[in-house]
């Protein structure tokens, strides 16, 4: 049985693959058309041999018309059938060429101080869940073909210093910025900035979690292409900044990160900084350009300055440590796991803190003793230590921990942790994340050295973000629940909290007891002679006073909402976060 093949298109014959007598297989091109600029493909039908073929390349042929006849044949030829052409064109064969390129570490420039760390693709593949990541912009490269040839280009400038893309984390979507040391130093160029205000973009429409990991030098002078005489004008500065209102940021910084790479960094809403890093605002050349003086990248901004000072929130021992920190960081602050494991169960939270009131503690042994194993991540431990911030889960449910520390100042708010309960707010809001506030401070610190450090306007701050804060507080009285740093601590009043309650060892006042007494009772005191009747007279009126401003008395007065023993405290913000949960959802 013979069939036609028939032109599915008017134009010309631009290619015609058979012969009479040429054996066939169903789906095998028999001739290309060119219509529009475009080929189109004429296959067969059915398997058999052509027997006649009725134009040639370069003929004109209108729809309908017959290009060859073909005898069918029962049995299937052996010619294997062609939909395409045989050889790939140019084009994938480059593409290989730059895949490969950019996949082989051994194919990349490396600089002699980052041997042993992590490569940007090692950490991209550390991060986000297997086979997560999409890339954009992988092939820029740096603009500089004025001055470098192509192919050097192509070789060593791939990704222009910066990965950017969104993948997974623990199946949640996140976008990152990964400055590529092992490129150009990581350093800013036109491609790079382009590529940094493409994915700002993403994150903005998609509301997206960023992590940046910006180690690298810099704005980069030796980009040609493009008149670009200062960079003043590029906007990734400004963008990353607006989104400190929209999404959470995490920056994770190591070795040297200077200038434009430090500015993104110092944006974020948590930096985990790894040993050996220096950060600052301007690099070794800047600072000697300006007639600073000389000096070694490692004297600029090293970590332990960094932590000291609270610019650095999280310190890992290395990237890898960094990464791990920062995908707990990013699954603390979604939502509710079920999964958890306890808290440890061997704290006796009911005999932590002493029987003697003007002894310290160990903070650790309460935050351990309530919080979900292995969630716990403090931020700004060495900066303002009376005042320790954290991150955790509590039966699942995520919330930021802020805590007076005894051991530290006794507990007292000065300038540096009333800062640090500024951030602590701020990240919270921004966040979603209710706070847990456990309250052990005479108030705070005063006198003309603290006025003379500027703390006033400080604190002034503290009592508007905590105003201001749309998270929901719990407030839990550890101790001392003295004046206005107390109050701080609840977001200005301790009515302001979704539940103020008290430890039975907490004590109230606008000042420490002491001190109330001696001021108050100072002309009743000093009409005393003898000194130990005026000690004795001291005790019976401080006794009196803890008495009346003891937690069970506040509770009948009901300045706080209840009293509740350290063992049960769990399972009360348990429950209070469950019901958070309920009214969020």
């Amino acid at each position: 049985m013979n069939y036609d093949v028939s032109s599915p298109v008017s134009g010309t014959i631009s290619e015609v693959r058979i012969l009479v007598g040429s054996p066939v297989a169903e789906g095998t091109i028999i001739c290309y058309v060119e219509s529009m600029k475009m080929e189109y493909e004429v296959k067969g039908e059915a398997a058999g041999r052509v027997l006649t073929v009725n134009f040639t390349t370069g003929s004109q042929i209108s729809v309908g018309d017959v290009i060859c006849t073909i005898e069918s044949t029962v049995e299937e030829t052996s010619v294997p059938k062609r939909t395409d052409d045989e050889s790939l064109s140019p084009e994938f064969e480059l593409l290989s060429h730059r895949d490969s390129l950019y996949n082989t570490q051994a194919a990349r420039i490396r600089n002699g101080r980052r041997q042993g760390e992590l490569t940007a693709l090692e950490r991209i593949e550390l991060l986000f869940d297997d086979g997560s990541f999409e890339e954009y912009g992988r092939f820029a490269i740096a603009a500089q073909r004025r001055r470098r040839p192509y192919n050097e280009l192509v070789e060593r400038t791939q990704n222009d210093g910066v990965i950017t893309g969104v993948g997974t984390v623990n199946g949640t979507a996140v976008a990152t910025i990964c400055y590529d040391y092992d490129v150009l130093a990581g350093t800013q160029g036109l491609q790079n900035h382009r590529k940094l205000d493409r994915i700002l973009d993403i994150v903005s429409r998609r509301r997206l979690p960023l992590v940046t990991f910006a180690d690298g030098g810099g704005g980069r002078p030796g980009d040609s292409d493009g008149f670009v005489p200062t960079g003043l004008e590029v906007s990734s500065f400004a963008e990353i900044a607006k989104l400190s209102k929209k999404v959470p940021h995490i920056a994770i910084v190591s070795g040297y990160t200077f200038a434009g790479n430090a500015a993104l960094a110092a944006v974020a809403d948590l930096i985990i900084g790894t040993d050996g890093l220096s950060m600052g605002m301007g690099g070794p050349a800047m600072i000697e350009g300006g007639g600073l003086g000389t000096f070694h990248p490692s004297e600029v901004g090293p970590i332990d300055v960094l932590e000291e000072n609270g610019t650095i929130d999280i310190r890992a021992i290395n990237m890898r440590g960094a990464i791990e920190l920062c995908k707990l960081a990013l699954g603390v602050i979604s939502k509710k796991v079920d999964n958890f494991a306890d808290a440890k169960t061997t704290i006796d939270l009911d005999h932590v803190v002493p029987s003697k009131r003007g002894r310290t503690f160990d903070l650790d042994l309460i935050i351990d003793g309530l919080v979900d194993s292995e969630t716990k991540i403090e931020l700004r431990p060495n900066f303002a230590k009376n005042l320790r911030v954290y991150l955790a889960r509590i039966g699942g449910y995520s919330a930021l921990i802020m805590a007076n520390d005894s051991r530290h100042l006794a507990g007292a708010i000065d300038r540096d942790a009333a800062a640090k309960a500024i951030v602590a707010y701020r990240i919270a809001n921004k966040f979603d994340l209710p706070i847990i506030s456990f309250i052990d401070t005479p108030g705070f610190i005063v006198g003309p050295t603290a006025e003379a450090e500027g703390g006033l306007r400080t604190f002034g701050q503290l009592f508007i973000e905590g105003a201001t804060c749309e998270s929901e507080v719990i407030a839990v009285v550890i101790r001392r629940g003295y004046g206005l740093g107390a109050m701080a601590m609840t977001k200005g009043s301790f009515k302001e909290p979704l539940k103020t309650v008290s430890w039975p060892t907490g004590e109230f006042g606008g000042m420490g007891p002491e001190g109330a007494i001696r001021l108050g009772y100072r002309k009743e005191l000093e009409a005393i002679a003898d000194p130990v009747e005026r000690e004795a007279k001291y005790n019976e009126l401080l006794q009196a006073l803890l008495k009346s401003t003891s937690a069970l008395s506040l509770a009948d007065a009901f300045e706080i909402d209840d009293v509740i023993l350290p063992s049960n405290t769990r399972g009360t913000l348990m429950r209070l976060l469950e019901q958070l949960q309920t009214l969020v959802g």
